[in-house]
């Protein structure tokens, strides 16, 4: 019997296929605005200065994650399924509405105890900055619902816009600070400012492709029947897990059993690292390509298309993941102190170790627990948190960021591991070996190449000779094969199906 092709319905994949440029550049900007606005701070400001600064920022993240208590997936998971715009904005203003609350309640507990724990982590007189960065803590939460919204109604254009305007104010901030030799304050005032007004784009183009709210949005709360209910609240633990597996908690830790200095060291580490990993066509597809994702799964209820995206979505960030990693080997260390400063060189090993975790360790996982409604093997992973915590406490008063990158890596690879062995447990989900084997090759003759080029000429040189020897490596190692060279075709818009073909091939 022969096998048929599973197909989509047209609608998804013209939705799709709109949304793709406009999710490309919006990751990509974002990436490199922000890496300039860091570029310039770190050369800026002392590395003791730079390292509570980036403690203060990272609180962000948490505080969101506290206060979802799951909604940012389960939005994101059920919302593309409503059919009208009405109950998408009576679902999205309902749930904001709600959270509200416990957001004002987690920024007074933040603020009032702040004395207490200030020194423990190396942000002793940094209350008054910490005051002014607690407004643009509560608008960055509420801003991501937002963007949630926007990008499962396909608004990626929007999502754009709102991060070149929230990106662009930002770096015109620093540089007048800069100029005028502001200080922390100042800084924070400025990230208020360019917050606020991303927040304020966000919520008009909300309000217009979706709908505002209502009065009943107040009243009303959302009824979950019990598949959203387990799963919210899976993915809220899942989140718990995350959280403590982050890098703002190991700057903490960092914090306690070190010095602000190491913290510097480990967070132009994972600045640099994050600014790389948002380049991966996951992060930069993520809410496109979770929409997709489950929408053709639902459409299918095959495992197999499973497995081919699994190993579609897999082979594509190896793409760019392992690319990196072959780069930075050779071509990171000059690269950093190029960049930064020479103070920052010891940059080099924790980058290195972060970027192994997300090009050889890394893989697409969750994404298919949660299509096949298995978020609880999410929360079953983070007992790698244990593995973090273990390690962390081992290595970083000896090594500093070292061993905080260390413990990262090694809890990311338990993390994966306990999904893909509860997932075959149940399902039979393929790992690709043979893909993984042709990655490596590539890897080690590209970044072979590299350290014999970077001998003879300056680095960025060798980077662009690299780049056209990765481009090679793609067709000459079959990096995709030829059904996920079909999956891809489907998904690239028509003006840009000739140059995917001379890439990968046809």
């Amino acid at each position: 019997m022969e096998k048929t092709e599973p197909t989509e319905p047209s609608n998804l994949r013209e939705d799709a296929r709109k949304a793709l440029p406009y999710a490309s550049l919006s990751g990509i900007l974002q990436i490199l605005l922000s890496l300039v606005g860091i570029l310039l701070l770190v050369r800026y400001l002392p590395a003791d200065s730079y390292g509570a600064w980036m403690m203060m920022l990272g609180l962000a993240a948490p505080i969101f994650l506290l206060t979802s208590i799951g909604f940012r997936h389960s939005l994101i998971r059920f919302m593309p399924a409503l059919e009208t715009r009405y109950e998408k904005a009576r679902l999205i203003w309902s749930v904001l509405f709600r959270r509200l609350p416990l957001l004002f309640l987690i920024c007074f507990v933040l603020y009032s105890t702040f004395p207490f724990y200030a020194e423990s982590i190396g942000l002793v007189n940094q209350l008054t900055v910490f005051t002014v960065l607690l407004p643009t803590y509560m608008i960055l939460a509420v801003n991501q619902y937002l963007i949630l919204t926007l990008n499962a109604t396909f608004r990626q254009r929007e999502v754009l816009a709102g991060s070149v305007i929230q990106q662009i104010i930002g770096i015109s901030g620093v540089l007048i600070g800069i100029q005028a030799e502001q200080g922390l304050l100042y800084f924070a005032y400025a990230q208020l400012v360019a917050n606020a007004s991303a927040f304020t784009f966000n919520a008009i183009a909300v309000i217009r492709y979706v709908g505002g709210p209502t009065w009943s949005d107040l009243r009303m709360k959302h009824s979950e029947n019990s598949e959203e209910l387990h799963y919210r609240r899976a993915s809220f633990v899942d989140d718990l897990g995350s959280m403590l597996l982050s890098a703002d908690i190991s700057r903490i830790i960092i914090a306690s059993f070190s010095t602000n200095f190491q913290v510097a060291i480990y967070s132009v580490a994972v600045s640099i690292v994050d600014r790389l990993r948002a380049l991966i066509p996951m992060e930069i597809f993520r809410p496109l390509a979770t929409v997709t994702f489950f929408r053709r799964h639902e459409e299918t209820g095959t495992i197999e298309e499973v497995n081919r995206m699994f190993a579609f979505i897999f082979a594509i960030n190896r793409i760019v993941a392992v690319a990196f990693l072959a780069f930075f080997i050779p071509l990171g260390q000059e690269a950093l102190i190029w960049l930064f400063r020479s103070d920052y060189g010891g940059s080099y090993l924790p980058a290195l170790l972060l970027l192994v975790t997300i090009g050889i360790v890394g893989m697409p996982v969750g994404l298919v627990a949660q299509a096949l409604n298995r978020p609880q093997f999410l929360v079953y992973s983070k007992l790698a948190v244990l593995v973090q915590i273990a390690v962390a406490i081992s290595l970083v008063p000896a090594y500093g960021a070292i061993g905080m990158a260390s413990a990262a890596l090694l809890s990311e690879l338990a993390r994966n591991l306990i999904v893909l062995g509860l997932l075959r447990r149940e399902f039979p989900i393929r790992y690709p070996w043979a893909s993984t084997f042709r990655f490596f090759l590539a890897a080690v003759v590209v970044s072979g190449l590299l350290w014999v080029l970077q001998a003879y000429m300056h680095f960025m040189f060798a980077a662009v000779l690299g780049l056209f020897a990765w481009a090679l490596s793609i067709r000459a190692f079959r990096l995709l094969n030829s059904d996920e060279k079909k999956i891809l075709a489907t998904m690239v818009p028509g003006k840009f199906q000739k140059a995917s073909a001379l890439l990968f091939g046809s």
